[in-house]
């Protein structure tokens, strides 16, 4: 793991706190001082027994315990591959890991022979995916060896790559992989990645490779089986949406009709009121029209034989109306002297 030391830069560190991790970070890559080796596929990694048993339980008991660890001061690894290996010492020593752009995995697959059997081989897979893969299986070492802050770390870089990008060829790897390194208690992890799915649901339904996976991988079965009540789920939930959506038109609807309903009785009403004003104006100067005439035709002195006094004065009554009732009549005019009556 030796290379030349570079500048880093800890984010939430103080300055006493920087020099202290770039103090441990040149431990690692100088490799000075170490006493412990991790063998993996080939390769060793010179770590440091104080750094790596303080980090994991694990490690630890593999140290304390004389096992054949703690007497020849080697580790072999096989669980995981020795890029995940090493990423995991530079995240335990520099509390940080990175997965380059442009990172190729190889995965094993299990593939039909002609008589129907299985056998494994590798599949190289590029692009997202293998950041995904590279993220999983260091989620995976990190329960592995009891890493709480690498386990965060690895579930965090899931998410975020997950959510800002999806590519369907090498996804059903990631799938698989997920299923292998991970339980149902992991539902953080595993959650991410049926979130993913569902937005990209459309996709893996219509592609044929991927459709028969489930059918012959038992890792993606629970994955498939995940989906559907998923789906099922969704479907109920859209419906729930769509039903509540549906109410809720149909009360903006019937408000609407009522509304409708007011307006037309009002209008209604305006058009009778107003029928009504205009059948009192009429009425009201056939009333005054009447009462003119009479004016106008009334003899010089009172029609009375016994009275026959001229006018001084007049005495004006207002009959009733079997219509509109008592007062609403026309205008009777009768002798100021004797009340007989002028004009009907």
């Amino acid at each position: 793991m030796a290379s030349s030391p570079a500048k880093t830069i800890y984010l939430g560190a103080n300055e006493p706190q920087e020099r202290a991790l770039d103090n441990i970070r040149t431990l690692m890559e100088t490799e000075k001082y170490s006493d412990l080796v991790i063998k993996c596929q080939g390769r060793k990694f010179k770590v440091h027994k104080a750094i790596m048993c303080t980090a994991s339980s694990v490690i630890a008991a593999e140290c304390d315990h004389k096992m054949k660890e703690a007497e020849n001061g080697v580790i072999e690894h096989s669980e995981f591959d020795a890029d995940t290996v090493e990423r995991m010492i530079t995240c335990i020593y520099t509390l940080y890991y990175d997965v380059p752009e442009g990172y190729e995995c190889t995965t094993p697959v299990r593939a039909p022979t002609a008589e129907g059997s299985k056998y494994e081989v590798t599949r190289v897979v590029g692009g997202i995916n293998a950041q995904l893969l590279a993220h999983i299986k260091l989620y995976g070492i990190a329960d592995f060896y009891n890493l709480p802050l690498l386990k965060v770390q690895a579930e965090t870089h899931f998410a975020d790559l997950s959510y800002a990008s999806w590519d369907l060829d090498g996804f059903i790897e990631v799938v698989r992989e997920m299923y292998r390194r991970t339980t149902t208690m992991d539902c953080g992890l595993r959650g991410f990645l049926h979130c993913c799915a569902l937005k990209h649901i459309e996709e893996m339904t219509g592609d044929e490779h991927f459709m028969t996976e489930p059918a012959e991988s038992e890792d993606v079965q629970d994955f498939a089986a995940k989906m559907l009540r998923q789906m099922a789920k969704q479907r109920n939930d859209d419906k729930e949406a769509h039903r509540e959506e549906l109410q809720q038109k149909e009360d903006e609807i019937s408000d609407l009709a009522n509304q409708l309903v007011t307006a037309a009785s009002k209008q209604a009403q305006t058009e009778a009121d107003k029928q009504k004003a205009e059948e009192e104006v009429e009425y009201a100067e056939g009333v005054m029209q009447h009462l003119a005439n009479g004016l106008r035709n009334l003899p010089p002195s009172c029609t009375n034989g016994i009275c026959h006094s001229t006018f001084g004065e007049l005495y004006c009554e207002r009959k009733s109306s079997t219509v509109r009732g008592e007062g609403k009549g026309n205008w009777m005019v009768r002798c100021g002297e004797c009340r007989a009556r002028l004009i009907k």
